[in-house]
Protein backbone atom coordinates (compact mmCIF):
# COMPACT_ATOMS: atom_id res chain seq x y z
CA UNK A 1 0.00 0.00 0.00
CA UNK A 2 2.82 2.36 0.93
CA UNK A 3 4.63 1.50 -2.30
CA UNK A 4 1.44 2.21 -4.27
CA UNK A 5 0.99 5.60 -2.58
CA UNK A 6 4.62 6.43 -3.20
CA UNK A 7 4.20 5.47 -6.86
CA UNK A 8 1.09 7.64 -7.21
CA UNK A 9 2.86 10.55 -5.50
CA UNK A 10 5.85 10.22 -7.79
CA UNK A 11 3.61 10.08 -10.85
CA UNK A 12 1.69 13.13 -9.67
CA UNK A 13 4.94 15.03 -9.10
CA UNK A 14 6.26 13.93 -12.51
CA UNK A 15 3.03 15.11 -14.11
CA UNK A 16 3.30 18.44 -12.35
CA UNK A 17 6.91 18.85 -13.50
CA UNK A 18 6.01 17.94 -17.07
CA UNK A 19 3.20 20.49 -17.03
CA UNK A 20 5.53 23.10 -15.58
CA UNK A 21 8.15 22.36 -18.21
CA UNK A 22 5.57 22.57 -20.98
CA UNK A 23 4.56 26.14 -20.19
CA UNK A 24 4.72 27.98 -23.47
CA UNK A 25 6.93 31.05 -23.42
CA UNK A 26 8.81 32.97 -26.11
CA UNK A 27 12.50 32.25 -26.46
CA UNK A 28 13.34 35.94 -26.57
CA UNK A 29 11.81 39.32 -25.80
CA UNK A 30 13.16 42.27 -27.76
CA UNK A 31 12.19 45.62 -26.27
CA UNK A 32 12.66 48.53 -28.67
CA UNK A 33 12.47 52.13 -27.51
CA UNK A 34 12.71 54.78 -30.22
CA UNK A 35 13.86 58.00 -28.63
CA UNK A 36 11.52 60.95 -29.36
CA UNK A 37 9.11 59.01 -31.60
CA UNK A 38 5.65 60.51 -31.93
CA UNK A 39 2.80 58.11 -32.65
CA UNK A 40 1.90 59.96 -35.83
CA UNK A 41 5.30 59.11 -37.36
CA UNK A 42 3.86 55.65 -38.00
CA UNK A 43 1.39 57.18 -40.44
CA UNK A 44 3.02 60.45 -41.48
CA UNK A 45 5.55 58.55 -43.60
CA UNK A 46 3.38 55.48 -44.28
CA UNK A 47 3.45 55.79 -48.07
CA UNK A 48 7.26 55.86 -48.03
CA UNK A 49 7.79 52.88 -45.71
CA UNK A 50 8.62 49.45 -47.09
CA UNK A 51 6.61 46.32 -46.29
CA UNK A 52 9.08 44.63 -43.93
CA UNK A 53 9.57 47.14 -41.11
CA UNK A 54 6.94 49.28 -39.39
CA UNK A 55 4.23 48.02 -41.77
CA UNK A 56 5.04 44.40 -40.95
CA UNK A 57 4.70 45.10 -37.24
CA UNK A 58 1.47 47.07 -37.69
CA UNK A 59 -0.14 44.70 -40.19
CA UNK A 60 0.78 41.44 -38.45
CA UNK A 61 1.00 42.65 -34.85
CA UNK A 62 -1.06 44.66 -32.39
CA UNK A 63 -1.05 48.44 -31.97
CA UNK A 64 -2.25 50.43 -28.97
CA UNK A 65 -3.15 53.51 -30.97
CA UNK A 66 -3.99 55.74 -28.01
CA UNK A 67 -1.05 55.14 -25.65
CA UNK A 68 0.30 58.01 -23.54
CA UNK A 69 2.74 58.97 -20.84
CA UNK A 70 0.89 59.67 -17.61
CA UNK A 71 3.38 61.92 -15.79
CA UNK A 72 5.77 64.80 -16.28
CA UNK A 73 8.52 65.44 -17.26
CA UNK A 74 8.43 63.51 -20.53
CA UNK A 75 12.16 62.96 -21.02
CA UNK A 76 14.52 60.07 -21.77
CA UNK A 77 15.72 58.72 -18.41
CA UNK A 78 12.29 58.58 -16.75
CA UNK A 79 10.75 57.32 -19.99
CA UNK A 80 12.93 54.24 -20.22
CA UNK A 81 12.61 53.66 -16.48
CA UNK A 82 8.80 53.89 -16.56
CA UNK A 83 8.43 51.49 -19.48
CA UNK A 84 10.50 48.83 -17.75
CA UNK A 85 9.44 49.31 -14.11
CA UNK A 86 5.76 49.72 -14.93
CA UNK A 87 5.54 52.71 -12.64
CA UNK A 88 6.24 56.45 -12.65
CA UNK A 89 8.92 58.74 -11.13
CA UNK A 90 6.84 59.00 -7.94
CA UNK A 91 8.01 55.44 -7.19
CA UNK A 92 11.06 54.72 -9.34
CA UNK A 93 12.75 57.99 -8.39
CA UNK A 94 14.09 59.17 -11.77
CA UNK A 95 12.50 62.62 -11.84
CA UNK A 96 14.42 63.78 -14.91
CA UNK A 97 17.51 63.18 -17.00
CA UNK A 98 19.20 65.18 -14.28
CA UNK A 99 18.01 67.04 -11.23
CA UNK A 100 19.12 69.64 -8.73
CA UNK A 101 20.56 68.40 -5.45
CA UNK A 102 19.17 70.66 -2.77
CA UNK A 103 21.71 72.83 -0.89
CA UNK A 104 24.65 71.39 -2.83
CA UNK A 105 24.76 73.78 -5.81
CA UNK A 106 25.25 70.79 -8.11
CA UNK A 107 23.20 68.39 -10.15
CA UNK A 108 22.76 64.64 -10.37
CA UNK A 109 22.61 62.77 -13.68
CA UNK A 110 20.08 59.94 -13.74
CA UNK A 111 22.65 57.19 -14.48
CA UNK A 112 25.52 58.74 -12.51
CA UNK A 113 27.45 56.46 -10.17
CA UNK A 114 30.83 57.76 -9.02
CA UNK A 115 31.63 54.44 -7.32
CA UNK A 116 32.13 52.59 -10.63
CA UNK A 117 34.69 52.96 -13.42
CA UNK A 118 34.74 52.81 -17.19
CA UNK A 119 35.28 49.55 -19.03
CA UNK A 120 36.30 49.95 -22.64
CA UNK A 121 35.81 53.71 -23.03
CA UNK A 122 36.64 57.11 -21.59
CA UNK A 123 36.52 57.34 -17.80
CA UNK A 124 33.88 60.08 -17.50
CA UNK A 125 31.52 58.17 -19.80
CA UNK A 126 31.85 55.06 -17.65
CA UNK A 127 30.75 56.27 -14.24
CA UNK A 128 27.27 54.95 -14.90
CA UNK A 129 24.92 52.35 -13.40
CA UNK A 130 21.24 51.87 -12.46
CA UNK A 131 22.02 52.95 -8.88
CA UNK A 132 19.52 55.85 -8.94
CA UNK A 133 16.66 53.66 -10.18
CA UNK A 134 14.69 52.84 -7.02
CA UNK A 135 12.29 50.19 -8.36
CA UNK A 136 12.99 46.92 -10.08
CA UNK A 137 12.31 46.30 -13.76
CA UNK A 138 10.61 43.58 -15.76
CA UNK A 139 14.13 42.51 -16.74
CA UNK A 140 15.08 42.26 -13.05
CA UNK A 141 12.03 40.10 -12.40
CA UNK A 142 12.98 37.80 -15.30
CA UNK A 143 16.48 37.36 -13.82
CA UNK A 144 15.05 36.66 -10.35
CA UNK A 145 12.34 34.32 -11.56
CA UNK A 146 14.76 32.18 -13.61
CA UNK A 147 17.45 32.21 -10.92
CA UNK A 148 19.78 34.04 -13.27
CA UNK A 149 19.37 31.55 -16.13
CA UNK A 150 17.80 34.19 -18.38
CA UNK A 151 20.22 36.53 -20.12
CA UNK A 152 19.46 40.25 -20.15
CA UNK A 153 21.41 42.73 -22.26
CA UNK A 154 20.77 46.44 -22.89
CA UNK A 155 22.09 48.32 -25.94
CA UNK A 156 21.92 51.99 -26.89
CA UNK A 157 24.15 54.84 -27.96
CA UNK A 158 22.93 56.62 -24.80
CA UNK A 159 24.03 55.24 -21.44
CA UNK A 160 20.62 55.84 -19.85
CA UNK A 161 18.92 54.18 -22.82
CA UNK A 162 20.89 50.98 -22.19
CA UNK A 163 21.09 51.00 -18.39
CA UNK A 164 17.51 51.66 -17.27
CA UNK A 165 15.88 48.99 -19.47
CA UNK A 166 18.53 46.38 -18.58
CA UNK A 167 17.82 46.97 -14.89
CA UNK A 168 19.87 46.16 -11.81
CA UNK A 169 20.57 42.48 -12.46
CA UNK A 170 21.51 42.59 -16.15
CA UNK A 171 24.31 40.53 -17.61
CA UNK A 172 25.40 43.72 -19.37
CA UNK A 173 24.43 47.17 -20.57
CA UNK A 174 26.47 48.63 -23.42
CA UNK A 175 26.49 52.21 -24.65
CA UNK A 176 28.45 54.25 -27.17
CA UNK A 177 31.33 56.50 -26.19
CA UNK A 178 31.35 59.61 -28.38
CA UNK A 179 34.95 60.28 -27.39
CA UNK A 180 36.33 57.01 -28.76
CA UNK A 181 33.67 55.72 -31.14
CA UNK A 182 33.44 52.45 -29.20
CA UNK A 183 30.79 50.62 -27.23
CA UNK A 184 31.59 50.44 -23.55
CA UNK A 185 30.20 49.55 -20.14
CA UNK A 186 31.16 50.03 -16.48
CA UNK A 187 32.53 47.96 -13.63
CA UNK A 188 28.98 47.68 -12.30
CA UNK A 189 28.58 44.90 -14.86
CA UNK A 190 32.08 43.53 -15.55
CA UNK A 191 35.78 44.27 -15.33
CA UNK A 192 36.65 43.67 -18.99
CA UNK A 193 34.75 43.69 -22.25
CA UNK A 194 33.96 40.31 -23.81
CA UNK A 195 36.01 39.35 -26.85
CA UNK A 196 33.05 39.81 -29.18
CA UNK A 197 32.61 43.46 -28.05
CA UNK A 198 36.29 44.17 -28.64
CA UNK A 199 36.01 42.56 -32.06
CA UNK A 200 33.00 44.72 -32.91
CA UNK A 201 34.80 47.87 -31.75
CA UNK A 202 37.88 46.96 -33.80
CA UNK A 203 35.75 47.15 -36.95
CA UNK A 204 35.35 50.91 -36.37
CA UNK A 205 31.97 50.70 -38.05
CA UNK A 206 31.05 54.22 -36.93
CA UNK A 207 33.87 55.77 -38.95
CA UNK A 208 32.93 53.66 -41.98
CA UNK A 209 29.30 54.75 -41.79
CA UNK A 210 30.15 58.41 -41.20
CA UNK A 211 32.58 58.43 -44.13
CA UNK A 212 29.78 57.28 -46.46
CA UNK A 213 28.05 60.62 -45.91
CA UNK A 214 24.32 61.15 -45.59
CA UNK A 215 22.06 61.60 -48.57
CA UNK A 216 18.34 61.03 -48.76
CA UNK A 217 17.30 57.41 -49.19
CA UNK A 218 14.87 58.38 -51.95
CA UNK A 219 14.77 61.31 -54.39
CA UNK A 220 14.41 64.43 -52.29
CA UNK A 221 11.43 65.57 -54.36
CA UNK A 222 9.40 62.71 -52.91
CA UNK A 223 9.84 64.00 -49.34
CA UNK A 224 6.48 65.76 -49.26
CA UNK A 225 5.86 65.28 -45.52
CA UNK A 226 8.51 67.84 -44.54
CA UNK A 227 9.34 71.49 -44.98
CA UNK A 228 11.85 72.38 -47.70
CA UNK A 229 15.37 71.08 -47.19
CA UNK A 230 16.91 74.47 -46.43
CA UNK A 231 14.69 76.25 -43.90
CA UNK A 232 15.34 78.63 -40.98
CA UNK A 233 13.96 76.29 -38.27
CA UNK A 234 16.70 73.66 -38.29
CA UNK A 235 20.20 73.59 -36.87
CA UNK A 236 23.40 72.39 -38.53
CA UNK A 237 25.71 69.46 -38.04
CA UNK A 238 29.15 70.20 -36.67
CA UNK A 239 31.35 71.26 -39.57
CA UNK A 240 28.70 72.15 -42.14
CA UNK A 241 27.73 75.57 -43.49
CA UNK A 242 24.12 74.69 -44.33
CA UNK A 243 21.71 71.98 -43.27
CA UNK A 244 21.13 70.61 -46.78
CA UNK A 245 21.54 67.26 -48.51
CA UNK A 246 23.80 65.60 -49.42
CA UNK A 247 26.01 65.62 -46.30
CA UNK A 248 29.67 64.84 -46.95
CA UNK A 249 31.52 66.14 -43.91
CA UNK A 250 35.18 65.10 -43.61
CA UNK A 251 35.81 62.70 -40.73
CA UNK A 252 37.71 64.42 -37.92
CA UNK A 253 38.76 62.25 -35.00
CA UNK A 254 37.28 62.42 -32.37
CA UNK A 255 34.57 65.05 -32.97
CA UNK A 256 32.95 63.08 -35.79
CA UNK A 257 32.27 60.14 -33.47
CA UNK A 258 29.79 62.34 -31.64
CA UNK A 259 28.45 64.06 -34.77
CA UNK A 260 27.46 60.75 -36.34
CA UNK A 261 24.88 60.28 -33.57
CA UNK A 262 22.82 62.99 -35.29
CA UNK A 263 22.66 60.88 -38.45
CA UNK A 264 21.10 57.48 -39.30
CA UNK A 265 24.53 55.95 -38.69
CA UNK A 266 23.82 56.00 -34.95
CA UNK A 267 20.77 53.78 -35.42
CA UNK A 268 22.69 51.43 -37.70
CA UNK A 269 25.31 51.01 -34.98
CA UNK A 270 22.62 49.95 -32.48
CA UNK A 271 21.19 47.37 -34.90
CA UNK A 272 24.58 45.90 -35.79
CA UNK A 273 25.79 45.78 -32.19
CA UNK A 274 22.52 44.17 -31.08
CA UNK A 275 22.84 41.52 -33.78
CA UNK A 276 26.39 40.82 -32.62
CA UNK A 277 25.20 40.56 -29.01
CA UNK A 278 22.35 38.21 -29.90
CA UNK A 279 24.68 35.90 -31.80
CA UNK A 280 27.65 35.96 -29.41
CA UNK A 281 25.55 35.58 -26.26
CA UNK A 282 23.27 32.95 -27.86
CA UNK A 283 20.13 34.86 -26.91
CA UNK A 284 16.93 32.95 -27.55
CA UNK A 285 18.68 29.65 -28.09
CA UNK A 286 17.28 27.60 -25.19
CA UNK A 287 14.01 27.14 -23.32
CA UNK A 288 14.66 30.00 -20.88
CA UNK A 289 13.39 33.35 -22.15
CA UNK A 290 16.12 35.93 -22.72
CA UNK A 291 15.70 39.70 -23.05
CA UNK A 292 17.39 42.13 -25.44
CA UNK A 293 16.59 45.76 -24.62
CA UNK A 294 17.39 48.11 -27.52
CA UNK A 295 17.09 51.89 -27.67
CA UNK A 296 17.47 53.90 -30.87
CA UNK A 297 18.56 57.42 -29.95
CA UNK A 298 19.69 59.12 -33.16
CA UNK A 299 16.06 60.00 -33.77
CA UNK A 300 16.27 62.17 -30.64
CA UNK A 301 19.62 63.77 -31.47
CA UNK A 302 18.37 64.67 -34.95
CA UNK A 303 14.98 65.76 -33.68
CA UNK A 304 16.47 68.25 -31.25
CA UNK A 305 18.74 69.67 -33.93
CA UNK A 306 16.52 69.70 -37.01
CA UNK A 307 12.93 69.64 -35.73
CA UNK A 308 10.08 67.31 -36.64
CA UNK A 309 9.21 69.20 -39.84
CA UNK A 310 12.62 68.56 -41.42
CA UNK A 311 13.66 66.40 -44.36
CA UNK A 312 16.30 65.00 -42.00
CA UNK A 313 13.67 63.52 -39.70
CA UNK A 314 11.66 62.11 -42.58
CA UNK A 315 14.78 60.43 -43.93
CA UNK A 316 15.77 59.28 -40.43
CA UNK A 317 12.50 57.36 -40.10
CA UNK A 318 12.60 55.93 -43.61
CA UNK A 319 16.04 54.55 -42.78
CA UNK A 320 14.91 53.38 -39.33
CA UNK A 321 12.17 51.46 -41.14
CA UNK A 322 14.96 49.60 -42.95
CA UNK A 323 16.66 48.91 -39.62
CA UNK A 324 13.40 47.39 -38.35
CA UNK A 325 13.18 45.18 -41.42
CA UNK A 326 16.81 44.10 -41.03
CA UNK A 327 16.31 43.31 -37.35
CA UNK A 328 13.11 41.28 -37.86
CA UNK A 329 14.71 39.21 -40.62
CA UNK A 330 17.69 38.52 -38.36
CA UNK A 331 15.40 37.44 -35.52
CA UNK A 332 13.48 35.16 -37.89
CA UNK A 333 16.72 33.52 -38.94
CA UNK A 334 18.46 33.24 -35.57
CA UNK A 335 15.58 32.72 -33.12
CA UNK A 336 12.77 31.54 -35.36
CA UNK A 337 9.60 33.13 -36.69
CA UNK A 338 6.94 33.26 -33.94
CA UNK A 339 9.52 32.28 -31.31
CA UNK A 340 10.14 35.84 -30.10
CA UNK A 341 8.12 38.82 -28.90
CA UNK A 342 8.91 42.39 -29.92
CA UNK A 343 7.42 45.45 -28.31
CA UNK A 344 8.17 48.91 -29.65
CA UNK A 345 7.52 52.22 -27.94
CA UNK A 346 9.15 55.59 -27.26
CA UNK A 347 10.54 57.32 -24.19
CA UNK A 348 8.60 60.49 -25.07
CA UNK A 349 7.30 62.28 -28.13
CA UNK A 350 8.17 65.85 -29.18
CA UNK A 351 6.84 69.37 -29.73
CA UNK A 352 6.75 71.42 -32.89
CA UNK A 353 9.23 74.29 -33.24
CA UNK A 354 7.53 77.39 -31.71
CA UNK A 355 9.14 79.77 -34.21
CA UNK A 356 7.70 77.72 -37.07
CA UNK A 357 4.26 77.77 -35.46
CA UNK A 358 4.49 81.51 -34.72
CA UNK A 359 5.07 82.11 -38.40
CA UNK A 360 1.84 80.17 -39.00
CA UNK A 361 0.08 82.61 -36.62
CA UNK A 362 -0.46 80.03 -33.89
CA UNK A 363 -0.46 81.25 -30.24
CA UNK A 364 2.89 79.84 -29.05
CA UNK A 365 6.25 81.24 -27.99
CA UNK A 366 9.38 80.45 -25.99
CA UNK A 367 9.31 80.26 -22.22
CA UNK A 368 12.33 81.96 -20.68
CA UNK A 369 12.62 79.98 -17.47
CA UNK A 370 16.11 81.03 -16.40
CA UNK A 371 15.31 84.65 -17.16
CA UNK A 372 12.25 84.27 -14.94
CA UNK A 373 14.39 82.74 -12.16
CA UNK A 374 16.94 85.57 -12.33
CA UNK A 375 14.14 88.12 -12.09
CA UNK A 376 12.48 86.20 -9.25
CA UNK A 377 15.73 86.11 -7.28
CA UNK A 378 16.03 89.88 -7.46
CA UNK A 379 12.41 90.33 -6.43
CA UNK A 380 12.73 88.05 -3.38
CA UNK A 381 16.10 89.52 -2.41
CA UNK A 382 14.68 93.02 -2.42
CA UNK A 383 11.63 92.06 -0.34
CA UNK A 384 13.06 89.37 1.96
CA UNK A 385 16.67 88.22 1.78
CA UNK A 386 19.36 87.14 -0.73
CA UNK A 387 19.87 83.52 -1.82
CA UNK A 388 16.32 82.29 -1.25
CA UNK A 389 16.28 80.37 -4.55
CA UNK A 390 18.43 77.26 -4.31
CA UNK A 391 17.94 75.98 -7.86
CA UNK A 392 15.73 75.43 -10.90
CA UNK A 393 15.43 72.10 -12.72
CA UNK A 394 12.77 70.18 -14.70
CA UNK A 395 10.37 73.11 -14.39
CA UNK A 396 10.70 73.08 -10.60
CA UNK A 397 11.88 75.87 -8.31
CA UNK A 398 13.90 74.89 -5.24
CA UNK A 399 13.80 77.17 -2.21
CA UNK A 400 16.72 77.50 0.17
CA UNK A 401 14.75 76.09 3.08
CA UNK A 402 17.72 76.11 5.46
CA UNK A 403 18.22 79.84 4.94
CA UNK A 404 14.53 80.53 5.43
CA UNK A 405 14.66 78.70 8.77
CA UNK A 406 17.95 80.18 9.93
CA UNK A 407 16.87 83.72 9.06
CA UNK A 408 13.44 83.11 10.63
CA UNK A 409 11.63 84.19 7.49
CA UNK A 410 7.95 83.63 6.80
CA UNK A 411 7.83 80.75 4.29
CA UNK A 412 4.09 81.12 3.69
CA UNK A 413 4.51 84.74 2.76
CA UNK A 414 7.48 83.95 0.52
CA UNK A 415 5.53 81.15 -1.18
CA UNK A 416 2.52 83.40 -1.77
CA UNK A 417 4.66 86.16 -3.27
CA UNK A 418 6.64 83.67 -5.38
CA UNK A 419 3.52 82.10 -6.86
CA UNK A 420 1.95 85.47 -7.60
CA UNK A 421 5.15 86.66 -9.30
CA UNK A 422 5.66 83.52 -11.39
CA UNK A 423 2.01 83.30 -12.46
CA UNK A 424 2.35 86.75 -13.97
CA UNK A 425 5.29 85.60 -16.12
CA UNK A 426 4.63 85.28 -19.84
CA UNK A 427 3.67 81.72 -20.76
CA UNK A 428 2.87 80.48 -17.25
CA UNK A 429 -0.51 78.87 -16.56
CA UNK A 430 -0.05 78.02 -12.90
CA UNK A 431 2.42 77.32 -10.10
CA UNK A 432 1.89 74.44 -7.68
CA UNK A 433 3.37 74.30 -4.18
CA UNK A 434 4.87 70.90 -3.24
CA UNK A 435 2.79 70.90 -0.06
CA UNK A 436 -0.35 70.98 -2.18
CA UNK A 437 0.66 68.27 -4.68
CA UNK A 438 -0.70 65.27 -2.70
CA UNK A 439 -4.10 66.99 -2.47
CA UNK A 440 -4.51 68.17 -6.07
CA UNK A 441 -7.95 67.35 -7.40
CA UNK A 442 -10.43 68.82 -9.81
CA UNK A 443 -10.71 68.99 -13.55
CA UNK A 444 -7.13 69.96 -14.40
CA UNK A 445 -5.73 66.89 -16.22
CA UNK A 446 -2.14 68.02 -15.58
CA UNK A 447 -2.48 67.64 -11.79
CA UNK A 448 -2.42 63.80 -11.76
CA UNK A 449 0.60 63.90 -14.09
CA UNK A 450 2.45 66.13 -11.64
CA UNK A 451 1.57 63.79 -8.78
CA UNK A 452 2.84 60.74 -10.67
CA UNK A 453 6.08 62.49 -11.58
CA UNK A 454 6.72 63.86 -8.11
CA UNK A 455 9.23 62.07 -5.85
CA UNK A 456 9.37 64.23 -2.69
CA UNK A 457 12.98 63.52 -1.56
CA UNK A 458 14.37 64.91 -4.83
CA UNK A 459 11.78 67.27 -6.30
CA UNK A 460 11.58 71.03 -5.90
CA UNK A 461 9.22 73.24 -3.94
CA UNK A 462 7.17 74.71 -6.79
CA UNK A 463 6.14 73.17 -10.09
CA UNK A 464 5.65 75.63 -12.97
CA UNK A 465 3.02 74.72 -15.58
CA UNK A 466 3.55 76.50 -18.88
CA UNK A 467 1.20 76.94 -21.80
CA UNK A 468 0.77 74.24 -24.50
CA UNK A 469 3.05 74.70 -27.49
CA UNK A 470 5.56 76.73 -25.48
CA UNK A 471 8.91 75.34 -24.47
CA UNK A 472 12.12 76.49 -22.93
CA UNK A 473 15.05 76.90 -25.30
CA UNK A 474 17.81 79.35 -26.07
CA UNK A 475 17.69 78.39 -29.75
CA UNK A 476 15.11 79.24 -32.39
CA UNK A 477 15.93 76.04 -34.29
CA UNK A 478 15.12 72.41 -33.65
CA UNK A 479 12.77 71.27 -30.93
CA UNK A 480 12.46 69.71 -27.49
CA UNK A 481 10.04 67.85 -25.20
CA UNK A 482 9.11 67.42 -21.55
CA UNK A 483 5.57 68.79 -21.24
CA UNK A 484 2.32 67.08 -20.10
CA UNK A 485 0.61 67.79 -23.41
CA UNK A 486 -0.34 65.20 -26.03
CA UNK A 487 2.38 66.15 -28.51
CA UNK A 488 4.88 64.96 -25.86
CA UNK A 489 2.86 62.08 -24.38
CA UNK A 490 1.33 60.24 -27.36
CA UNK A 491 3.71 57.48 -28.43
CA UNK A 492 3.54 54.13 -30.24
CA UNK A 493 2.99 50.93 -28.29
CA UNK A 494 3.34 48.07 -30.75
CA UNK A 495 3.44 44.31 -30.13
CA UNK A 496 4.62 41.68 -32.56
CA UNK A 497 5.52 37.99 -32.72
CA UNK A 498 4.87 35.04 -30.43
CA UNK A 499 1.11 34.65 -29.72
CA UNK A 500 0.47 38.34 -30.49
CA UNK A 501 -2.85 38.75 -32.34
CA UNK A 502 -3.18 41.10 -35.27
CA UNK A 503 -5.27 44.15 -34.46
CA UNK A 504 -5.58 47.62 -33.03
CA UNK A 505 -7.05 49.15 -29.92
CA UNK A 506 -8.21 52.73 -29.53
CA UNK A 507 -8.70 52.41 -25.79
CA UNK A 508 -6.45 54.71 -23.80
CA UNK A 509 -3.46 52.89 -22.36
CA UNK A 510 -0.55 54.26 -20.39
CA UNK A 511 3.13 53.61 -20.84
CA UNK A 512 3.27 51.86 -17.47
CA UNK A 513 1.00 49.13 -18.87
CA UNK A 514 3.84 47.63 -20.93
CA UNK A 515 5.71 45.97 -18.04
CA UNK A 516 2.53 44.59 -16.47
CA UNK A 517 1.48 43.11 -19.81
CA UNK A 518 4.91 41.54 -20.29
CA UNK A 519 4.63 39.95 -16.86
CA UNK A 520 1.47 38.12 -17.91
CA UNK A 521 2.84 37.20 -21.33
CA UNK A 522 5.90 35.64 -19.70
CA UNK A 523 3.93 34.24 -16.73
CA UNK A 524 6.29 35.82 -14.22
CA UNK A 525 5.64 38.19 -11.28
CA UNK A 526 5.00 41.89 -11.72
CA UNK A 527 7.82 44.36 -11.03
CA UNK A 528 7.71 45.41 -7.38
CA UNK A 529 6.30 48.92 -7.89
CA UNK A 530 4.27 48.27 -11.06
CA UNK A 531 1.09 50.33 -11.23
CA UNK A 532 0.14 49.62 -14.85
CA UNK A 533 -2.81 47.64 -16.11
CA UNK A 534 -2.66 44.58 -18.36
CA UNK A 535 -3.51 45.17 -22.01
CA UNK A 536 -6.13 42.44 -21.99
CA UNK A 537 -6.85 42.69 -25.73
CA UNK A 538 -3.54 40.93 -26.38
CA UNK A 539 -4.92 37.85 -24.63
CA UNK A 540 -8.37 37.73 -26.24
Amino acid sequence: MKLKLLFVSLMTFAGFMAAAQSLDRPKLVVGIVVDQMRHDYLYRYWDQYGEGGFKRILNEGFSCENAHYNYVPTVTGPGHASIYTGTTPAFHGLIGNEWHLRNSRRGMYCAQDDSVSAVGGSEAAGKMSPKNLLANTITDVLKLYTYNRAKVIGVSVKDRGAIMPAGHLADAAYWYDGNTGKFMTSTYYMNALPAWVNAFNDRNLGKQLFSQGWNTLKPIGTYVDSERDDNPYEGKLNGEANAVFPRNIPFKDPTSYYTLLYTPAGNSLVTEFSKAALEAEQLGQDEVTDFLAMSYSSTDYAGHLFGLHSVEIEDMYLRLDLEMEKLLRFLDEKVGHDKYVVFLSADHAVAQNPQYLKHKNLPVDYFRGWRMIDSLKKFLEKKYDPFLIDGYSNGQIYLNEDRIVSRKLDRKAIAADLKKYVRAWDGVIDVVDRDDIPFLTGGNPVFPMIQKGFYPPLCGDFYVIIRPGWFESSSMTGTTHGSPFTYDTHVPVLWYGWKIPAGKSYAKYEITDIASTLSFLLKIPLPDAATGRVITELFD
